[in-house]
């Protein structure tokens, strides 16, 4: 604590009078009334022994009008303290004012901005204090202990999440939890912002910081870890004092939150819940509601000062730019933007193919490289009819990833053809030496049976334009289904045929099983938004229909839900036999 001295108030100036108590002749020799005694910090100055033993609020008087002799006392008595006594009036002093520990020991400037704007004389690279909500929620840690917060993209949630796990830590003495859906979460995200704050705090603070914990002494750490590991890292923890941080908390499933239940049973704990609204349903939106117990906020990214002020400020948040970007491209009234943008939970209907919470999984395993671009397992490719759309090129991967190749407009149907050749060419090179290979061994008189010769499929809408790049390609040889989604179901589950009213509705409804069951990732906002807005109708027969393009298209602004219908039909079939006999090279 050796530079608290440093925060103390400049002084008014003010020399020492023939009695030492710090007065000075006033300006006019024949004032009204005398001015009331003040001090400076040169009067107080000399008789600081050690500056690291004097408390901030005392030097906060300085400039006041307290006479110097009284504040001398006081520095006097400070000093008489024994180091314990001190360490317990300072802890003692963080827990009334948690903000003096950001302020004080992160060196996080708390600064009272009027509506988070900063003053004329401050300028880009100067020192940038907590704004409002921030404080807000750190003031009602020690108030509510038990505080949930629902947030939109990039509003400083990790950064303020980081900074309550060390005050809980360190002032508190507290034996902590931090979690989150992956480890990679934990690991870069939250644990990341941690070694940050720490390494760059005013003085030391102490402890044995490892990657994803954090020693203090005996019984008393903060650990972290991810929820889709064994919950036995977090079960028979009892202290008298504990926190649990839970990060990303709409992505966290109910198992982990019932064993985090049963670590706080003690007086003293603190429990912080923070993350996207993603799952209306879950135990994070349980929290939000009357009687939780939990103290509630909201963090939209219209209250971050860079929206509101469409300036950046802090640079690390999110800027009106990209909100706009987000009303024109998904609507102020999806989901998506609700979820994303209004740190709001999803309004969904019971006509929602796929719930926006496993959307929001699926997007977050491919972005963050959980299921791999293995081995390809087929290919997507939905044409388009009108100029407007899109013919896009997608490709699934035998792990379960999607992913979106590139879009086009305005081709004709041999350019089409002859972008899905090149596409193919490139990403399964062997498929070009395929009958060169068999040649070779035919000629040798060796077996070719029990030889890999799969090559993945291209799966093409059929209908309309579709059907002419369908007979280019097979005319060209390469593994392709024509693929009508009109037609009736696929016969081969005769049960399953029965709820569906075409095969559209049964592919859709395979890739709905799919992401409930987390086997599918995808890494592109527009496709997630565009299966946001499929839905489904119950007919009078039963059976299940997804709602006509025409229907979806006005949902999604005037345009049609190609990467969604491309995603649809990669998921559609296994595979495709070519039924040809390759003599030509015989």
């Amino acid at each position: 604590m050796g530079d608290l001295i440093l925060i103390r108030r400049k002084g008014n100036g003010g020399g020492k009078g023939k009695d030492g108590d710090g007065l000075e002749p006033p300006d006019n020799p024949t004032p009204l009334r005398p001015k009331k005694p003040t001090t400076s910090i040169r009067d107080i100055e000399p008789f600081i022994k050690d500056p690291t033993s004097i408390s901030p609020d005392l030097l906060d008087l300085v400039n006041l009008p307290i006479p110097a002799p009284i504040l001398r006392r006081e520095i006097r008595r400070q000093e008489a303290q024994n180091p314990v006594e001190k360490e317990i009036n300072l802890m003692k002093r963080y827990k009334e004012k948690p903000l003096l520990f950001w302020r004080d020991e992160l060196g996080i400037p708390i600064d009272t901005w009027i509506n988070d704007k900063p003053p004329k004389i401050w300028k880009p690279g100067d020192p940038l204090p907590l704004w409002s909500k921030q404080k807000d929620i750190i003031n009602a840690i020690v108030e509510y202990r038990k505080v949930a917060v629902k947030s939109g993209h990039g509003v400083g949630k990790t950064f303020l999440a980081a900074g309550i796990t060390l005050y809980l830590a360190y002032v508190w003495h507290a034996t902590g939890m931090t979690t989150a859906p992956t480890f990679r979460q934990v690991r870069r995200a939250l644990w990341g912002e941690i070694h940050y704050q720490y390494n760059r705090a005013r003085v030391p603070l102490g402890g044995k910081m490892n990657q994803v914990s954090l020693d203090l002494g005996d019984k008393w750490f903060v650990e972290g870890f991810a929820t889709d590991k064994p919950m036995e890292n977090i079960t028979g923890i009892h202290e008298e004092n504990i926190f649990v941080i839970v990060d990303e908390a709409g992505g966290v499933v109910p198992t982990t939150f019932e064993a985090l239940d049963a670590l706080l049973t003690s007086e003293s704990t603190f429990v912080l819940y923070i993350g996207n609204p993603v799952d209306p349903t879950g135990e994070f939106a349980e929290a939000f509601k009357p009687n939780s117990g939990f103290k509630t906020f909201t963090l939209s990214c219209f209250d971050s000062p860079n929206v509101r002020h469409d300036r950046i400020i802090y640079p690390k948040l999110t800027v009106k730019k990209w909100v706009d970007d987000k009303v024109r491209k998904w609507g102020s009234d999806s989901n998506l933007f609700r979820v994303r943008v209004l740190g709001e939970f999803p309004e969904e209907s019971k006509d929602t193919l796929i719930p926006l919470r496993y959307i929001e999984k699926a997007l977050e395993r491919g972005m963050e490289g959980v299921f791999l671009a293995d081995q390809i397992y087929a290919f997507g490719l939905d044409v388009a009819r009108q100029g407007s759309d899109s013919t896009t090129y997608g490709i699934r991967y035998k792990s379960g990833l999607f992913r979106l190749h590139e879009s086009t407009q305005k081709k004709r149907e041999t350019e089409t053809a002859g972008k899905m050749v090149d596409i193919y060419n490139e990403l399964v090179p062997e498929f070009k030496y395929r009958n060169m290979k068999t040649l070779d061994k035919k000629l040798k008189g060796e077996d070719d049976k029990g030889e890999d010769s799969f090559f993945p499929p291209i799966n093409v809408d059929d209908i309309g334009v579709g059907g002419g790049v369908v007979s280019i390609l097979l005319e060209e040889e390469y593994p392709t289904n024509g693929v009508n989604v009109g037609e009736p179901p696929d016969p081969s589950d005769p049960d399953e045929a029965k709820l569906f009213l075409n095969k559209r509705a049964q592919y859709y409804w395979n890739l709905k099983k799919l992401f409930e069951n987390g086997l599918v990732a995808i890494n592109d906002e527009e496709l997630a938004f565009e299966l946001s807005k499929i839905k489904i109708e119950y007919l009078r027969s039963g059976k299940i229909k997804i709602i006509d393009k025409e229907t979806i298209k006005k949902e999604l602004g005037g345009r049609s839900p190609d990467k969604a219908e491309c995603m649809m039909l990669a998921f559609s079939m296994d595979y495709a036999d070519v039924e040809r006999e390759l003599v030509r090279f015989i």
